[in-house]
């Protein structure tokens, strides 16, 4: 039977090398496969998640376990735990982790619970063990929001970051006391805002985001009070902002409340083809916009979001830019010299690919050879009875990394077997022919023409010279096409999108 080891410690595990870290729950694990099934074998290191809560399965180890099961790729029979608590704290979680194991036609071992999921009274046993878990941590949790209410009650500040302008007065000393520098940097944001500068001036000025800026403006932790959970006191800490002013401030940058039954005012009626793909120079993605004309109309937009950091802030013609992106698939399979430069930068990327693929198998058939005579000597020594007792689990261990090592090996000798993707001019001719039919019809529904988009396109980036380059996909490459690429065939495009003649 094979058998992966899986471990988990909460944010605030303890700090001693106890049964609480994920080493020592992993011996344990290893400790009990042995006595209980001595011919079973460990696949792979065990996967950790440290510091990790286990209310949720939103963990980055759980999750690469999980994906295993539902691409059939796990090389392993049975997930083994140390307590059930480890893997899963919730009753939402365990049905979740459950159907996917079941699915994937795993089985579930926790140590300490003897649980075993082949039978029906051991899947009931699950049942209860995790109901109790899921209830004990709901208490646990109403337990710590008491707490917070209690000290926020008392003027406090209950958990969490300090609010900007307040640092704690000491470790584990819940009472705030005005930051040097920050308190003065927020005294000089509610001046700006009481001389009546806009929000979008001082988010340039003090270098802030415009919701942080927004939440230091309405936060009353300023003028002395704690609000939390419903709790509206008098704080402890000493304010640093003055009634006055806090008051002024508010008046001028307060919000209208929009009513329910008016439909949002900035409503995006225009259908964005290319939500997402669009970047900015600066790196970060623009967003849909909509801008009125000189003359009257709105026209649509994509900016970068970045407001700060962004020293371009590139805009650009939604609809313009899209018509030129349509032109460019269009263009390229009537244009013969295009076809060909796109074959050979394929083609010399596969070839470099290959080069250091083959490389790497001539270590990799070398390091298979040694890492088998290994095991053959380590098996003969076991036969012949030279080894035992306690030396017996050491080498139990080294097997197992000999064979993850022997199994990385031959997948590494193998993919170098296979046949590299060849890239001519008619074959990118066909992988044209057949993204531009992919995409007929679409044209009287944005929605399926976004979609399109999105299947294909990576990313649109403006360029110094004013250009745009767009970085596509070519579909109807084989399987090794993938391997050499692991995005695919991409196609790199440069473009210019032609500004509107009056």
């Amino acid at each position: 039977m094979k058998y992966l080891i899986y471990t988990r410690v909460s944010e605030r595990g303890s700090d001693w090398a106890g049964e609480t870290s994920c080493a020592a729950q992993a011996d344990e694990c290893r400790r009990y496969m042995a006595q209980a099934h001595p011919g079973s074998s460990e696949v792979g290191p065990p996967i950790e998640d440290e510091f990790k809560t286990g209310t949720n399965n939103k963990r980055p180890g759980l999750k690469s376990i999980l994906e295993e099961c539902n691409a059939g790729s796990s090389r392993w029979e049975t997930l083994v735990v140390l307590d059930i608590d480890r893997l899963v704290r919730s009753m939402e979680g365990y049905v979740d982790l459950l159907r996917v194991l079941q699915k994937a036609g795993a089985a579930l071992v926790a140590i300490r619970q003897d649980v075993d999921m082949t039978t029906p009274s051991g899947r009931f046993l699950m049942h209860m063990l995790v109901a109790s878990a899921e209830f004990f941590a709901g208490q646990n949790a109403s337990k710590t929001r008491d707490k917070m209410l209690w000290i926020a009650r008392q003027g406090m500040w209950p958990a969490g970051g300090c609010p900007m302008g307040y640092k704690r007065a000491g470790v584990k000393d819940n009472r705030l006391v005005p930051d040097p520098v920050e308190s003065a940097r927020v005294v000089a944001i509610f001046e700006d805002a009481a001389r009546g500068h806009h929000i979008t001036e001082m988010c340039r000025t003090h270098r802030l985001p415009k919701n942080t800026l927004i939440k230091v403006l309405r936060n009353p932790i300023v003028r002395g009070r704690i609000v939390y959970g419903g709790v509206d006191v008098v704080g402890l800490h000493p304010p640093i902002i003055d009634l006055e002013t806090w008051e002024r401030v508010q008046a001028l940058h307060t919000v209208r409340p929009v009513k329910d039954h008016l439909p949002r005012p900035s409503r995006q009626h225009y259908q964005y083809l290319l939500t997402g793909l669009v970047r900015c120079s600066c790196g970060r993605s623009m967003s849909p916009a909509t801008c009125k004309g000189r003359h009257g109309g709105k026209f649509p937009y994509y900016r970068c979001q970045d407001t700060i950091g962004c020293s371009r802030r590139s805009y650009v013609r939604a609809d313009l830019l899209e018509m030129a992106v349509k032109k460019q698939f269009t263009q390229i399979s009537l244009d013969t010299t295009t076809l060909e430069a796109i074959a050979a930068g394929l083609s010399e990327r596969v070839a470099s690919a290959s080069r250091d693929v083959d490389q790497a198998a001539v270590g990799a058939v070398a390091a298979l050879a040694e890492a088998r005579i290994r095991r053959q000597r380590l098996l003969d020594a076991i036969g012949s009875g030279q080894l035992t007792g306690a030396a017996l689990s050491d080498v139990n261990g080294v097997l197992g990394e000999l064979s993850t090592s022997i199994a990385k090996w031959e997948r590494d000798t193998e993919n170098a077997k296979r046949v590299r993707p060849v890239w001519t001019v008619e074959k990118v001719m066909q992988a044209m022919a057949s993204l531009i039919k992919s995409a007929e019809g679409f044209g009287d529904n944005p929605a399926m023409m976004s979609a399109w988009m999105r299947s294909h396109v990576r990313t649109i980036t403006p360029r110094d010279d004013g250009t745009w380059s767009m970085a596509f996909e070519l579909p109807g490459g084989s399987t090794s096409t993938y391997q050499w690429h692991p995005l695919g065939a991409l196609v790199e495009l440069i473009f210019r999108v032609e500004k509107l003649v009056a």
